[in-house]
């Protein structure tokens, strides 16, 4: 009855209105809610395989980095190499120095970038995928890098050392310690970028932990490791752009920058002792030498000697704002230019010694239980100056041709350029050694 009466049935209709779109606003808050659950429950899923999958890869990674034992599966085999597998292993060089290793270095950078904590947070997924690829990318370069390593370690390139004239950067002298380098960087330096890349992606569990500061306490350590790595990488390059002589450089180098301190001792006591002795002696008596004035007058004489020694390796080595007006002729074999680096730098090492050798005279005043071995080696030192200079004459190439006529002989070259420094050296040498013997009577 109710419902035949048309403003009754008005009233009903409109009287349940209200709980209808109540019960319509619940259900769809409880489908969204749903939703949004199931949502949030795949999205942890991706991402939690997703920071499975890039574990697993960098894991890989740091097992293929693991040594790995490259010798011939025959001892007995009489290695023999060709000009074209000469061609072929300077490839393998040049495409590791232009493309590999920068390509490597530069993957190592983008994934730093990538795992940050100002840039992971904002979409670790996105991240995530973008450092998978990466990890495949540097899959391919490693893998790249492994055959060009072994390559080279199977041509046994230390059997031709002296006749690898024309072998290039295949040449013995520069592939020996490029394959250490490599082994040390893959071994080392890769394994445990890799594992604490890991570590680092195992220990991200939310953005709530990330905001609080445990991300950012994990990563701090992880950018100078990653410097490190790129830093060894560039070390690499650089050895394969050098030339033979920049290469040889290095080795006395390393000992001329440590002259500076016993050099300095040497100008403080004979500064010292000096003023001592002057002040002890009186106007009117004849001055008698003593054993310190003894001493004394010898460091004098080996000031010169040191000095002109230093220069000389100066002038045998580059620097930001100078460097030789010659170079050492590429057609020379890694026997040949091993002999100039090790003249020379033994020369250094022994000039270095005998400093140190005086500075301990000065502590002591015994000259007499030093003489004899003063004089030995004094004599070593030159002996090795006179074969480093015999050599550099030999080998050395005026650095840049600038006309058409036939390069001057390197004989005259080097010592046209040296020739007044040399006879300096020798004339102070000339000096000590007539200081050590007085220093005997």
């Amino acid at each position: 009855m109710l419902c035949s009466i048309p403003g009754a049935a008005a009233h009903f209709q409109w009287g349940i209105l209200p709980s209808s779109f109540h019960i319509i606003h619940l259900l769809s808050q409880f489908v969204s809610s749903q939703t949004t659950s199931h949502s949030t429950m795949l999205d942890l899923e991706n991402t939690a395989r997703l920071k499975s999958d890039v574990c697993k890869a960098f894991r890989s990674l740091s097992s293929f980095c693991c040594p790995r034992s490259m010798t011939p599966e025959n001892d007995d085999y009489e290695p023999t190499i060709s000009t074209d597998q000469i061609y072929f292993l300077t490839s393998l060089l040049i495409d590791m120095r232009t493309a590999l290793l920068p390509s490597l270095r530069q993957c190592l950078n983008d994934l730093v970038l990538l795992l940050h904590p100002s840039h992971f947070l904002q979409d670790p997924q996105a991240n995530l995928r973008a450092s998978l690829e990466i990890t495949s990318q540097l899959a391919d370069i490693m893998e790249k890098i492994r055959f060009a390593v072994c390559t080279v370690t199977l041509a046994q390139l230390d059997v031709f050392e002296f006749e690898d004239h024309l072998h290039g950067i295949a040449k013995s002298h520069r592939t020996q310690p490029l394959l250490h380098e490599l082994n040390m960087l893959m071994s080392h330096d890769l394994r445990v970028l890799f594992r604490k890349h890991v570590k680092f992606i195992q220990g991200w569990k939310s953005l709530k932990e990330e905001r609080d500061g445990t991300y950012s306490s994990q990563r701090r350590d992880m950018c100078p490791e990653t410097k490190l790595t790129s830093d060894h990488i560039n070390k690499i390059v650089q050895s394969l752009e050098k030339s033979d002589f920049g290469l040889i450089q290095a080795s006395w180098q390393a000992v001329v920058n440590s002259y500076d301190h016993g050099f300095a001792d040497l100008i403080e006591y004979i500064i010292k002792s000096g003023s001592v002795t002057n002040s002890s002696i009186a106007p009117t008596t004849t001055r008698v030498e003593t054993p310190r004035s003894r001493l004394r007058s010898l460091l004098q004489a080996a000031i010169p000697f040191f000095k002109l020694g230093r220069i000389y390796l100066n002038k045998l080595s580059s620097n930001p704002i100078s460097r030789p007006p010659f170079t050492i002729q590429s057609q020379i074999s890694s026997t040949e230019l091993n002999c100039v680096k090790d003249k020379t730098y033994m020369f250094s090492l022994l000039l270095l010694h005998f400093n140190k050798t005086l500075v301990d005279l000065t502590h002591s005043y015994r000259l007499h239980n030093y003489q004899s071995s003063l004089k030995d080696k004094f004599e070593n030192i030159l002996k090795y100056f006179n074969a480093s200079v015999e050599l550099f004459s030999r080998h050395s190439v005026p650095l840049v041709s600038t006309n058409q006529l036939p390069l001057p002989q390197s004989n005259t070259m080097f010592k046209d350029h040296f020739s007044l420094l040399i006879d300096q050296f020798r004339l102070a040498a000339q000096n000590f050694s007539m200081a050590l013997e007085r220093s005997r009577n």
